[in-house]
């Protein structure tokens, strides 16, 4: 099976790439011009260099599963409505409408658990088809754009799935992330300020998000044609603090964790469980 994978040196792109080789995936990967892989890739790839909004026609007519891991603010400009919407809504359904002109069938759409929003404190546990109540340009641009590419799926009659990622954590996370930032105090014994980390948050190591989007590529025959959601999450239910002492302990730091130090940001969701 061929996948063409865009966002290819981010986060959960880099891992996905490494994860699709080693199970023996054809990998067509997609980098921005100068970006360099969160984690290093393997060789045998075929890698396109441009914007979301060239042309690779020719590329996207040779693979089976177009894979969409592309996103602008997840660290950086999360605040930005312009650059949100422009990558995250116009030049991501440029793309996916250029797999669509080529004959794509199979697409996979990496979304993100906040666009539930403000929906997140509303249940126990979030079913997939509730309400969206995104809170900011982040979480607004992606509810929007996946909203849309699922309704292209219906149109076209291809097969989609929307994956909403909970939090993933792991190798190859930005260093200004809550994981990394928590790991680097520990390993080198530097008290750890945080809030008091009452929020209940599913956390999902990178390496099993990535073999659960892989796991949405092999059952594509099974579903049929229009557009889906599935969550990808894990069985591990924590409070921030709950996860922080967690990997804290791991590494047998002789720091100390602060929390209560940070105060919670403005119209912080408390829960977001799938």
């Amino acid at each position: 099976m061929h996948l063409f994978i865009t966002g290819a040196t981010g986060f959960v792109g880099s891992n996905l790439v490494n994860l699709a080789v080693k199970e023996n995936f054809k990998v067509t990967a997609l980098m921005r011009n100068g970006s360099l892989p969160r984690v290093p890739l393997p060789q045998n790839i075929k890698i396109c260099r441009g914007n979301l909004t060239d042309d690779y026609s020719a590329n996207l007519r040779e693979c089976d599963v177009f894979v969409h891991c592309a996103s602008a603010g997840v660290v950086k400009n999360s605040s930005s409505w312009e650059k949100c919407f422009d990558i995250n809504f116009i030049q991501s359904n440029q793309i996916i409408s250029n797999a669509l002109k080529n004959g794509v069938q199979k697409f996979i759409i990496c979304g993100t658990c906040f666009e539930y929003g403000a929906s997140g404190d509303e249940y126990d546990k979030l079913p997939t088809d509730a309400l969206l109540k995104p809170i900011g340009a982040y979480s607004t641009s992606k509810a929007a754009s996946g909203l849309y590419a699922l309704n292209l799926a219906k149109s076209h009659k291809v097969k989609m799935v929307l994956a909403r990622l909970f939090h993933v954590y792991g190798r190859g996370d930005h260093p200004e992330r809550f994981w990394p930032k928590l790991i680097n105090a520990a390993k080198n014994n530097i008290n750890f300020e945080m809030t008091l980390g009452e929020q209940v948050r599913n956390f999902i190591d990178v390496e099993l998000a990535s073999l659960k989007l892989l796991d949405i590529a092999l059952s594509f025959d099974k579903l049929d044609n229009g557009g889906f959601i599935k969550i990808i999450g894990s069985d591990l239910n924590l409070t921030l603090l709950e996860f922080a002492k967690l990997h804290w302990e791991k590494i047998g730091s002789n720091a100390k964790i602060v929390n209560g130090a940070i105060s919670y940001r403005e119209k912080e969701v408390m829960r977001y469980v799938p």
